[in-house]
């Protein structure tokens, strides 16, 4: 009768009959190298369950990503301008080198934007007319926002 290795699950291809079996595990260097084998299975394991860990966390940090992007544009991900013109973005990187103000994640584009251009066009968003009627409008909101900060 044939027999596999004892350590046909470590890959090793021997079948032979079992009088012969112990001779082959004497000499087997997959037998050898099973500590070794068993000691990187077990950290694999480990690794696998931390990468899975840190999956979980990155899928739920993301989902906080997403609904802090919708909060900070009136639940819309994309401003009305940029759903028309990227280039028409008031939050585009070129608009955030001409003011030099402070910057933080813009929901659209993936671009960063300051705090007080993101209130502005918010307010430009809704009241659109407005904008077209007073080129002040957007000054006040300026204003008001930095009213908001010192609070």
């Amino acid at each position: 009768m044939l027999v596999p290795c004892s350590s046909a699950d470590i890959q090793c291809p021997w079948i032979g009959p079992r009088d012969e079996q112990a001779n082959h595990i004497a000499t087997c260097s997959f037998q050898q190298l099973r500590p070794i084998i068993t000691s990187l299975q077990v950290e694999l394991q480990k690794s696998t369950e931390i990468q899975n860990e840190l999956r979980r966390e990155l899928k739920k940090q993301s989902s906080r990503i997403y609904f802090l992007y919708a909060f900070i544009n009136k639940g819309k991900l994309m401003c009305k301008k940029c759903k028309t013109s990227s280039k028409s973005c008031p939050y585009s990187l070129a608009s955030r080198k001409k003011t030099g103000k402070k910057i933080f994640p813009c929901v659209c584009r993936n671009q960063y934007c300051s705090r007080e251009d993101n209130r502005a066009g918010e307010n430009e968003d809704d009241d659109e007319e407005d904008e077209e009627d007073n080129e002040d409008g957007e000054n006040e909101d300026e204003e008001d926002s930095s009213d908001d900060d010192d609070n």
